[in-house]
């Protein structure tokens, strides 16, 4: 079934993973918020500096670029968390569903 391939491949696009050029691409499925941010001790927990973008249909998606001298902005291994805020108003942190720790690097596939 095509839904069903596309289901389990998921992995391939969902969570956070390090692209060849060290950029950063971060894609969740969240429908039932209004705003998501990205926070980890890689930009020292601030809550607010990187939020994603809802693209349609619960689909959040960030692109962190590398810093100034090209290297990825999260090492892998970092702690991480979103933190959200849902239709009603509530405010709360979660971690992804790919996990807290780390990061997918493509480059290892």
């Amino acid at each position: 079934s095509p839904s069903l391939d596309k289901f389990a491949r998921s992995y391939q696009d969902y969570g956070m993973q390090i692209q060849a050029d060290n950029c950063v691409k971060c894609k969740e499925w969240a429908p039932n918020l209004t705003r998501l941010f990205l926070a980890g001790d890689f930009n020292q927990w601030n809550k607010t500096q990187y939020e994603l973008e809802n693209v349609g249909e619960g689909v959040w998606e960030l692109v962190l670029q590398p810093d100034d001298v090209g290297q990825c902005r999260i090492p892998v291994g970092s702690d991480l968390r979103y933190f959200c805020e849902d239709k009603q108003g509530n405010k709360f942190d979660r971690i992804s569903n790919k996990g807290n720790k780390g990061i997918m690097c493509n480059r290892c596939f």
